[in-house]
């Protein structure tokens, strides 16, 4: 899986699955190469837990926080490779990227291929974090 990243469509960022576990993980989505991966499907953010098989991020500890916040539903659990091709927003985090839309999934659009207006509110709260 490829997705492209709004502010500059060249990014491109690879998604990591699981081992291939058909008790529990099957396809999941660990997270991106050198990222954090949030989904957002009907208003309620999904990312992966943090756990041996996760890369432990300050900026996704930050959006979590930050999406709690702001009072919106958050689920720390897994996320398939189906839950991202049906996914109404995607963000990825990381400390020098922060806190990213991604609007392009495999050559498709993710939602209506413009950042979400969840991706715009928890944005807009990290920004403020920033700002003395």
């Amino acid at each position: 899986m490829e997705c492209r990243i709004y502010s500059d469509q060249s990014r491109r960022e690879v998604f990591i699955l699981s081992p291939n576990d058909h008790r529990s993980r099957d396809n999941a989505v660990l997270e991106g190469s050198s990222t954090n991966v949030f989904v957002v499907s009907k208003e309620h953010v999904y990312t992966a837990p943090k756990n041996n098989l996760v890369l432990p991020g300050i900026t996704r500890d930050v959006v979590v926080d930050l999406v709690h916040a702001c009072n919106m539903p958050m689920h720390e659990e897994a996320v398939r490779m189906e839950d991202l091709i049906n996914a109404d927003e995607i963000w990825l985090t990381s400390s020098t990227k922060e806190c990213l839309p991604v609007t392009q999934l495999n050559q498709q659009p993710v939602g209506n291929a413009q950042p979400g207006k969840l991706w715009h509110t928890v944005y807009t709260a990290f920004q403020a974090l920033k700002s003395p």
